[in-house]
């Protein structure tokens, strides 16, 4: 008879077959080790009653074993995969603590997983993958996660800003053909619609400079098809500096020119408000009434000085952060960099002041011009349309009414 035949049930006495031998019953831990020892084939299975009925069913399975069975190793990382990623961490110069920082994981972590001793771990390794930019799975371990320069996808983005649009990326590594020219031509056209408009909107403005006063009479000249050609001369040479990418600094280049215009919105709005109160305190001194005017805005007066107080607390937030960089020393280059756009502001007021020759600083409200250029308008008959439109949007549903208030 073979060991086979043998059947231990602990915890159970019983006889297998009709008058098969009895089987020995191992009460303790040291005689299942001898059981084990022996090479005997052990049973086991858990009693269930009515206090433990609703555990774990795991325990309710009938589980077998030989000592002829190796040993299931756990399998650890390869060697490959820490090699990876201790050196992406060095190329980006990054301790394992900032790396476990990043990945929000211990140090320890990140040290066995170099040393080939952890366990693999999807979420960990994908979250390292996300902040080394390597693959450390599957084949290919060690390259990089996103497209090469030689990619199709580098042919409109630059390497500091490859990382943040993947759609032609991953068109291309997916083995999608045709499709990345698809892509690229959509992002042409879409650059060749965005440079078109800028061109138009600022060769306008000069020209509108001109006509004022505020800019070179010659930007003024405008053609009998009523192109400003001068002023489209003059921005189409300021679009030549697109070519600078070509150049060897072209991210120092182009966050300096990005600092000359940083700021220019900020104080725009400023002006806007600004120009809004002024424009009140005028209608109060010469004695107008708002109800004369075609469009009111809906916060009024005390919606200007807001806005207004919230961009000039913009500005001084912003000034500070260039002054006291967070987790920085303080950087004088920096701080320029960030200001550079209040500077060029100022310098140009003040050419202007000097050039000009005007030191007013400001026009006494009673004498400002609030008629020059204003359009006329039958007030009653607005008023009784603005009336006939607010009572059809009354009998509207709601969400027409949400349509109407957002659209």
């Amino acid at each position: 008879m073979s060991d086979w035949d043998n059947v231990t049930i602990i915890g159970q006495k019983a006889r297998v077959g009709g008058g098969g031998p009895r089987e020995k019953v191992a009460r303790t831990q040291a005689e299942l080790n001898a059981a084990r020892r022996s090479g005997g084939v052990l049973g086991t299975e858990k009693k269930y009653g009515s206090t433990n009925v609703k555990s774990n069913p795991e325990g309710q399975r009938l589980t077998k074993l030989d000592n002829t069975d190796d040993v299931v190793t756990v399998k650890k990382v390869d060697v490959s995969v820490g090699k990876a990623i201790s050196q992406a961490r060095q190329e980006k110069k990054l301790t394992q603590k900032d790396l476990a920082t990043k990945c929000n994981e211990k140090p320890q972590v990140i040290n066995d997983y170099e040393a080939g001793r952890a366990v693999p771990n999807q979420q960990v390794l994908g979250k390292m993958e996300r902040a080394l930019g390597v693959k450390l799975r599957g084949k290919n371990i060690g390259e990089p996660l996103f497209a090469k320069k030689n990619s199709m996808a580098w042919l409109f983005f630059s390497s500091h800003r490859v990382s943040n649009d993947k759609f032609v990326i991953a068109i291309e590594e997916g083995g999608i053909k045709g499709f990345p020219h698809v892509m690229n031509a959509v992002i042409l056209v879409s650059i060749i619609s965005a440079a078109s408009t800028s061109v138009y909107a600022s060769s306008r403005t000069l020209t509108s400079l001109a006509e004022q006063g505020l800019a070179p009479k010659i930007c003024a000249y405008v053609d009998r098809e009523g192109r400003p050609l001068v002023a489209i001369t003059i921005c189409n040479i300021f679009a030549l500096l697109a070519f600078i990418a070509a150049s060897g600094k072209e991210s120092e280049v182009f966050t300096w020119l990005m600092s000359i215009s940083a700021l220019s919105s900020i104080a725009s709005w400023i002006s806007i408000n600004w120009a809004h109160i002024r424009f009140r305190r005028a209608l109060r001194v010469q004695g107008r009434d708002v109800n004369g005017l075609a469009f009111v805005a809906q916060t009024g007066i005390i919606g200007s000085y807001l806005g207004g107080l919230v961009f000039i607390l913009v500005l001084i937030a912003q000034f500070w952060i260039a002054l006291f960089p967070v987790g920085e020393s303080p950087n004088a280059a920096n701080c320029f960099e960030s200001y550079l756009g209040g500077v060029i502001l100022v310098v140009f007021y003040i050419g202007h002041k000097i050039w000009k020759r005007n030191w007013i600083l400001q026009i006494p409200a009673r004498h400002l011009d609030i008629d020059t250029g204003r359009r006329e308008t039958d007030l009653e008959l607005l008023k009784e349309q603005i009336r006939q439109e607010k009572e059809v949007l009354a009998r509207k549903p709601w969400y027409s009414k949400c349509y109407h208030l957002w659209c």
